[in-house]
C-alpha cells in the first residue's frame, strides 16, 4: 500500500505539487528536492525563490548565522542552476560598518550576484553608503544580467552611484515597475536638471512607481508629479499596500504635486482608516516637471480641501512649498481653510505657506507673514 501510493504521488500533476511545496518548510522542500525527480524542480524552486541574509556586523565568527548564510552562498556559487532560481533577494545590514567575517559574506554574496539570473526583486537595506554591493549591483544592472521588476535600495546609493556612466536604475526600466528609496534622498536640493531627477521623470515614462521613505523622520514621500492622474488610484493603492498595512512607523507625509494638479484629489485617494491615526504633518511639495515648463499660478481650492483634510484626526501641520510659484490664495481664504479644517475633527495648529503661514493662538487664527 505505502509502495502504491508512493507511486501514485510521483504522477501528481505539476500544479499539485507546485500547490504543495508552496505550503512546505524549509526543512521539508530540502527534503522533497531529494526524493524524486518529479518533486524535485518544484521543490527547488520553492526552495531557493526568496533567500534573506540578515548580516550583522560585530557577530562572532563562530556565529552560526553567519555559517548559515556562508553555506548557502557557497551553494549558489558551485551550483548556478541553483542561483538562477532566486526570484527576491533581501540583504539585510543591521550596523553601519563591518567586521572581517562579515566583510567575507559581502565578498561572496558579491561574486554569486552574476548566477541570480532570474533575479526580479532585490531589497537591499543598509545604513552603510559606502557599501561595497553599491559597485556590484550597479554593475549588473547595468549589463541586465537580471531583468527586476522591484528595487528596494538606500537613498544614499543614488548619490554615491559613480557618475562616469548612466544611472544604473535606467537599464532597468523595461521590467521595473516599483522602486522604492530608503532613507534622505535630498529631494530639496534637486533641480530640474539633476541625474536623479532625470531618472525619476524616465522611471515615471516607462510606467515605474516609486517611494521615498525615510525610518529616521518617520516620512513617506510621494511623487503625484510624475504620475499620470489616471494612474492615481493604482499609486494610493499600492502606497497603502506597501507602507500602511504593514508596521511602518509614519507620522508626516510629502506629496510631490504639479502646480495644475487637484490637491483635494490627491488627499482624498490617501488611505484615511490607516492614516487618520498617524499622520501629524502633510506637505505638498509643489514643481514643475520639466524647466522648460511656464510658471503656472497655483490654485488651491479650500472647499474640496477641508473635508479631505479634516479624514487626518492627529493632523498638526500642513506645509505648502513652491520652489518659484505663487499661490493665488487670499489671506482671508488662508484663516478659513485652518479654522475649517480644525474645526472638521483634527488638531491642526498651523498651515505653513511660502509668504507665511497661519498660526493658532487660543481660539483664533492670524496671519504671519514670513519677515
Amino acid at each position: 500500500m505505502a509502495q502504491s501510493l508512493s507511486s501514485s504521488w510521483t504522477r501528481a500533476p505539476p500544479e499539485l505539487v507546485l500547490h504543495f511545496c508552496a505550503y512546505c518548510d524549509l526543512h521539508t522542500l530540502a527534503a522533497l528536492s531529494l526524493v524524486h525527480s518529479s518533486w524535485s524542480d518544484a521543490a527547488s524552486s520553492a526552495l531557493y525563490d526568496t533567500i534573506h541574509f540578515d548580516i550583522t556586523w560585530g557577530r562572532n565568527p563562530s556565529d552560526t548565522e553567519h555559517a548559515r548564510i556562508m553555506a548557502c552562498l557557497e551553494a549558489l556559487s558551485a551550483c548556478p542552476a541553483k542561483a538562477a532560481l532566486v526570484r527576491t533577494l533581501v540583504i539585510d545590514f543591521a550596523h553601519t560598518w563591518p567586521c572581517d567575517v562579515s566583510d567575507l559574506i559581502v565578498e561572496s554574496l558579491c561574486a554569486v550576484m552574476q548566477h541570480l539570473r532570474g533575479l526580479q526583486r532585490l531589497y537591499v537595506k543598509t545604513k552603510y553608503e559606502f557599501d561595497p554591493l553599491l559597485h556590484t549591483v550597479c554593475q549588473h544592472m547595468r549589463a541586465r544580467t537580471f531583468d527586476l521588476r522591484r528595487l528596494h535600495i538606500p537613498a544614499a546609493w543614488v548619490r554615491f552611484e559613480p557618475k562616469s556612466s548612466s544611472p544604473a536604475i535606467t537599464a532597468q526600466l523595461q521590467t521595473l515597475r516599483i522602486l522604492t528609496f530608503e532613507g534622505d534622498l535630498n529631494m530639496y536640493e534637486f533641480g530640474d536638471n539633476t541625474r536623479t531627477w532625470q531618472t525619476l521623470c524616465a522611471a515615471s515614462r516607462h510606467g515605474c512607481m516609486f517611494f521615498v521613505y525615510d525610518p529616521s523622520r518617520a516620512i513617506v514621500s510621494l511623487f503625484t508629479l510624475f504620475i499620470p492622474e489616471a494612474s492615481w488610484p493604482a499609486y494610493f493603492d499600492l502606497f497603502t499596500r506597501i507602507y500602511c498595512q504593514t508596521d511602518q512607523r509614519i507620522s508626516q507625509l510629502e506629496i510631490y504635486v504639479h502646480p495644475t494638479s487637484d490637491f483635494a484629489r490627491a488627499v482624498s485617494l490617501l488611505p484615511s482608516s490607516h492614516l487618520a491615526p498617524r499622520i501629524r504633518r502633510l506637505a505638498f511639495i509643489v514643481r514643475r516637471l520639466l524647466p522648460d515648463e511656464p510658471h503656472f499660478p497655483i490654485v488651491i481650492g479650500s472647499e474640496p480641501l477641508f473635508r479631505t483634510l479634516s479624514s487626518l484626526t492627529y493632523l498638526r501641520h500642513v506645509h505648502f512649498d513652491s520652489a518659484d510659484m505663487e499661490i493665488t490664495m487670499t489671506i482671508r481664504d488662508r484663516l478659513s481653510l485652518a479654522a475649517a479644517v480644525r474645526d472638521g475633527g483634527t488638531e491642526l495648529d498651523r498651515i505653513s505657506f511660502p509668504d507665511g503661514r497661519v498660526k493658532r493662538q487660543g481660539a483664533s487664527w492670524t496671519w504671519q507673514p514670513r519677515s
